[in-house]
C-alpha cells in the first residue's frame, strides 16, 4: 500500500499544505473499499419491488461507516461546532415548530440522511490514502461499470431484467424505462443522477491518467464519457462537453497529435447517439423544438420541467414566498408545497423548504469547508464545489445516500493521485513517496 513523505503545514484553514503522513490502515482501506462498493451496488429493491428494508439497511450501514472514519480519522476543527450541530438543531426546531402548527409527519429517512451529511461533513479524511487493494477494487468496479454501461446501450436483455430488479429509484417505472431508452443509467438512478456520478467517474480517471499514464484509466475516462453522450439529458450533455474541453485542453498543450484520438471518440459518442435515435424517429423531419422534446424529454427534464410555469419545482417556490416562515424541517412537505413531488430536483428549494436560509447557508458553507480542508489540491476543491452546486439545481445530491457514500472514495481518490511523483500535488509541494 502507499505511503508517503511527511508535508509541511500552513497553520490557516484552506492552505493545501499539509503536514502528516498518510497512513492506510488495514481498517480505513477496508473502510474505503466498503464505502465505494456499496455506494455503487448496494440494492434498493427485491424482484422490482421497493424495498424499505434495503434502504434502511443502507443507510444504517452508511451512518455505521461514517462513524467508523470519525471515529478513527477524527473531525475538521471546528465542523462540529459551527456547522453540523446548527445544520440538526435548525432542522429539529423548523420540525417541532412545523408538528405542533400542522398535520406533518415526521420523516425518519430524512431525518437519517441529514445526520449522515452531518457526520459527512465533519470528516477529517487528509491522512487517509489508497491502498493496493481498494485501487484494484476501483478498477475492477470500472470495469463492471463499463460492462453495464455497454450493455444497456446494446440493449442486452440480461441487463434489462437485472437492473429494475434490484435498483429501484424513485417511482416504479423509471430504471425500467431509462433502460428501454438505453440510456446507462447503471445502478445510480435516474439520469440526473448518473450525470454526476459518470462525470465524477470520468474526472478521477482522468486525472489519474494524466498523472500516471496508465492506458486502462484513458479507457475508462473515454468510456464515460461515451456514457454521458448517450444518457441524452441536460445534466449529461453538460458534463459531457465540459469533460471534453478538460481533455481538450490539457491534449492541446501537451500533446496535440491526441487531439485526432479524442476528436475521433467524440465522433463515434455522437454517432453513436444518432444512430440510437434513428431507432424512433426520423431526425430529419423534427424541428428544433420536436428534436427538444423527443430526446431531452423537455417536458419531464431539465429546467423547464423544474422551474418553468407548470414545473415540479413551482409549488414549492409558492409555498416558500406564501410562507417564507414555517420551513418544515424534517417532516414531510404538505400539499400546498407539492408533497413528495416537491423534493429532490432542486437541493436549494428543498434545504429553504426544509430550513430556510440559515439551513441553505449551512449547507453549502460546510461543504466548501469540507473540501477545502480535505483536498490536497485546491482546484480540486473548487472544482468540485462547483459541480457539486451547480448540479444541485437539478438533484437533491447532497442528502442522497449514494452520494454519501461515495463522495469520502473520490476525495481520498484525488488525494492519492496528486501526491504521486508528478501528481499535481507533487509538482506543487515538490514531494515524492517515499519508499
Amino acid at each position: 500500500m502507499y505511503k508517503y513523505a511527511p508535508r509541511e503545514t500552513c497553520s490557516r484553514f484552506g492552505n493545501s499544505l499539509h503536514s502528516e503522513s498518510t497512513p492506510t490502515s488495514s481498517v480505513e482501506q477496508a473502510l474505503l473499499a466498503l464505502l465505494l462498493i456499496m455506494g455503487l451496488y448496494f440494492p434498493t429493491s427485491t424482484h422490482g419491488e421497493h424495498s424499505t428494508l434495503c434502504i434502511v439497511a443502507a443507510v444504517a450501514v452508511l451512518l455505521s461507516l461514517l462513524c467508523s472514519l470519525l471515529w478513527r480519522l477524527g473531525p475538521i476543527p471546528g465542523t462540529a461546532t459551527y456547522i453540523a450541530l446548527p445544520l440538526l438543531i435548525i432542522l429539529l426546531i423548523c420540525s417541532l415548530r412545523a408538528l405542533v402548527g400542522g398535520a406533518l409527519q415526521f420523516d425518519m429517512g430524512i431525518c437519517a440522511k441529514f445526520m449522515g451529511l452531518a457526520l459527512l461533513l465533519t470528516l477529517n479524511l487528509r491522512r487517509v490514502g489508497i491502498g493496493r487493494v481498494v485501487e484494484t477494487l476501483f478498477v475492477l468496479a470500472n470495469v463492471v461499470n463499463i460492462a453495464f454501461g455497454i450493455a444497456i446501450l446494446i440493449g442486452t436483455d440480461w441487463v434489462t431484467d437485472f437492473l429494475p430488479k434490484f435498483y429501484w429509484s424513485f417511482y416504479p417505472d423509471l430504471i425500467p424505462n431509462m433502460v428501454k431508452l438505453h440510456k446507462p443509467v447503471l445502478t445510480l438512478g435516474t439520469h440526473a443522477s448518473a450525470s454526476l456520478f459518470l462525470y465524477l467517474f470520468f474526472w478521477v480517471n482522468w486525472e489519474s491518467y494524466r498523472e500516471r499514464r496508465s492506458n486502462k484509466t484513458l479507457l475508462f475516462a473515454v468510456s464515460y464519457i461515451v456514457f454521458l453522450f448517450g444518457l441524452t439529458s441536460f445534466s449529461s450533455l453538460g458534463f459531457a462537453f465540459l469533460a471534453l474541453i478538460q481533455v481538450g485542453v490539457w491534449l492541446w498543450k501537451r500533446n496535440r497529435k491526441m487531439v485526432i484520438a479524442v476528436t475521433l471518440c467524440s465522433a463515434i459518442a455522437v454517432s453513436l447517439f444518432f444512430r440510437t435515435a434513428a431507432q424512433y424517429v426520423d431526425l430529419w423531419e423534427l424541428s428544433q423544438l420536436e428534436f427538444g422534446n423527443t430526446f431531452l424529454n423537455l417536458d419531464k427534464n431539465g429546467p423547464l420541467a423544474r422551474y418553468g410555469r407548470v414545473g415540479g419545482s413551482m409549488p414549492a417556490v409558492a409555498y416558500l414566498f406564501d410562507y417564507p416562515l414555517s420551513p418544515i424541517g424534517l417532516t414531510t412537505p404538505p400539499n400546498i408545497a407539492g408533497g413528495s413531488a416537491a423534493l429532490g430536483d432542486s437541493g436549494p428549494i428543498e434545504y429553504l423548504l426544509r430550513g430556510s436560509l440559515p439551513l441553505l447557508a449551512l449547507m453549502y458553507i460546510g461543504l466548501y469547508r469540507f473540501l477545502r480542508f480535505n483536498l490536497t489540491v485546491p482546484w480540486y476543491a473548487v472544482m468540485l464545489f462547483l459541480v457539486i452546486v451547480g448540479f444541485e439545481t437539478a438533484f437533491s445530491l447532497l442528502v442522497y445516500f449514494r452520494t454519501l457514500y461515495l463522495l469520502p472514495f473520490f476525495i481520498v481518490y484525488l488525494n492519492t493521485i496528486a501526491k504521486t511523483p508528478n501528481g499535481a500535488g507533487g509538482l506543487i509541494h515538490g514531494r515524492h513517496l517515499a519508499t
